[in-house]
C-alpha cells in the first residue's frame, strides 16, 4: 500500500523530525524509561516497512536490555539506541 503525502504534510513531518533530532527527544524518552512509547515507535517502523522483522526483534531485545541497566551504563546504551533509531527515521 502506498500513501501520497502532500508537500505541506511533508514539511510538517520534516519539521517534527528536526525538532526530535535537535532536542534529543529519543534519548530523553529513554531516560524517562517510558519504554512503551519506544516500543510503539518500533512497531510503527516495522509496519511501515522501514525496518525488517529481524531488525524489529533485535531492537526490542536492546530495549529489553535497557530496562535492566542503571547509571552511567544505561546512559551510554540509551544514547547508542537513540542514535540507532534516529538513523532509521532520517
Amino acid at each position: 500500500m502506498s500513501v501520497l503525502i502532500s508537500i505541506p504534510e511533508m514539511r510538517v513531518i520534516n519539521a517534527l523530525l528536526t525538532v526530535i533530532r535537535k532536542t534529543d527527544s529519543f534519548f530523553r524518552l529513554l531516560k524517562s524509561k517510558d519504554f512503551s512509547v519506544i516500543h510503539e515507535l518500533l512497531k510503527n517502523l516495522l509496519e511501515s516497512g522501514i525496518i525488517s522483522e529481524e531488525k524489529f526483534n533485535e531492537l526490542n531485545l536492546k530495549l529489553a536490555d535497557l530496562v535492566l541497566i542503571e547509571g552511567k551504563k544505561f546512559e551510554e546504551r540509551a544514547r547508542e539506541f537513540a542514535n540507532e533509531i534516529l538513523r532509521y527515521i532520517k
